[in-house]
């Protein structure tokens, strides 16, 4: 019989063989999952949804169980060889034992029990083994965050390259004075990543305090410079929040000067807000590396509409930003277009994301739409912090009682 005849038989008989295998396949089987009638598997063994918390435990589980890491590595564009954060390359990832703290001690509180102790243990390592409070950069020893092995002529010259990069560990002394650094001789941003690890051993506080007191200093002047690059005034406003909770964890009153200080710098972030977005710098990623909660609260509460334009804008300028290692997301400077190379820097991915958590307020469900996955192996900070990020922002829908869903390593 052809296909024409087969055609008519069917219209003639609506319940022709080819009809009812189409009936059977595509309502009876469905229906009979959901009644759990064709099958006697084990729900654990049907196929399950990869939560954010699984995510998340298993990027922990890696750090774990890989030791200390070394820094990331990424020439993703000829532009960031020349611009820094924190004092040093920005394809130099995750250099400054800050980072590292910080994203572990915003993850440990969302992670199971029974991992918990391991991830305070490995904390408390690498605090020990190079404390924020006076460490700027870990060098570059470590296990790699990468898969793929690093050649020997790279590795055995590793501070060759380019200008900034350093052979071993470095300290805060008298650092970030030359003007290629960044308007400050300790990163600010270390002092909350301070605070973020005395919330998880209180009875540190003190002592932590006590290392930061000449840390802390006032914000810099709103010139041109730092119209255009916002993310120094980020840095800044984290390092006051720090400091600020940090003295009240350890039962100390809060700092006058600091309290003003912080107003200071929060009045000039908001001025830096209405600056035209075109006129920053592609690796400023819109103005919101190094964002932090409260600074989106601020944000959120006092300019909403305007954190939204600057936003619409960026997402013009840099469409993908939400895709890990991404082709050509991040403009050159002013213009819509590249430079040479084409992976932007992965600070830009994550300062879009938590711009949008923090300062516009997306819901849970709205951010795992703008989950893609780590950019590297093991180690990837940015990927974790959206990963808490999305953890901490509020749901809007409440899931059935009866839905069990099995995290990926209990499979």
């Amino acid at each position: 019989m052809g296909l024409k005849e087969l055609s008519k038989e069917n219209r003639a008989n609506p319940f022709s063989y080819p009809l009812i295998v189409t009936l059977i396949l595509k309502v009876a089987f469905p229906l009979m999952w959901i009644l759990g009638l064709a099958s006697s598997a084990p729900a654990e063994r049907l196929p399950t949804v990869v939560t954010v918390e699984s995510h998340l435990v298993d990027q922990i589980r890696r750090m774990i169980q890989a030791g200390h890491l070394a820094p990331g590595l990424s020439f993703s564009e000829e532009q960031y060889a020349f611009s820094s954060y924190h004092g040093f390359e920005l394809d130099d990832y995750w250099h400054n034992p800050g980072e590292l703290i910080y994203t572990l001690a915003i993850s440990i509180p969302y992670l199971p029990d029974d991992l918990k102790p391991s991830a305070k243990a490995y904390i408390e390592s690498e605090f020990n083994r190079f404390p924020p409070h006076t460490y700027v950069h870990t060098g570059p020893e470590g296990v790699l965050r990468e898969t793929t092995p690093r050649p020997p002529e790279f590795s055995g010259a590793w501070a060759q390259y380019f200008y900034q990069r350093t052979a071993s560990a470095m300290e805060a002394t008298d650092w970030g004075t030359d003007a290629t650094a960044p308007p400050w001789r300790f990163p600010p941003f270390n002092i909350y990543a301070c605070w973020k690890y005395a919330e998880l051993f209180p009875e540190k506080a003190p002592a932590i305090l006590d290392k930061l007191r000449n840390r802390v200093g006032g914000p810099p002047a709103l010139d041109e410079y730092h119209a255009t690059h916002p993310s120094v005034l980020n840095n800044y406003i984290a390092g006051y929040y720090g400091f600020l909770n940090l003295q009240t964890l350890a039962g100390e009153a809060r700092s006058a000067q600091v309290e003003n200080w912080l107003a200071e710098a929060l009045q000039k972030r908001l001025t830096a807000l209405y600056q035209d977005p075109v006129s920053l710098p592609g690796a400023e990623a819109g103005g919101f590396i190094a964002l932090v909660p409260e600074l989106g609260d601020y944000l959120y509460s006092i300019a909403l509409d305007r954190v939204e334009q600057v936003l619409a804008y960026q997402n013009w300028a840099a469409p993908y930003w939400h895709i890990a290692r991404a082709e050509e997301i991040t403009r050159r400077d002013t213009q819509r277009r590249y430079w040479e190379g084409y992976h932007s820097h992965i600070y830009e991915t994550a300062s879009q994301f938590l711009a949008r958590a923090y300062a516009l307020k997306w819901s849970r469900e709205k951010l795992e739409k703008y989950l893609d996955a780590p950019s590297v192996y093991r180690g990837d900070l940015t990927y974790i912090q959206n990963l808490v990020a999305t953890l901490q922002a509020r749901s809007t829908t409440v899931p059935p009682g009866n839905l069990r869903i099995v995290p990926a390593q209990a499979r």
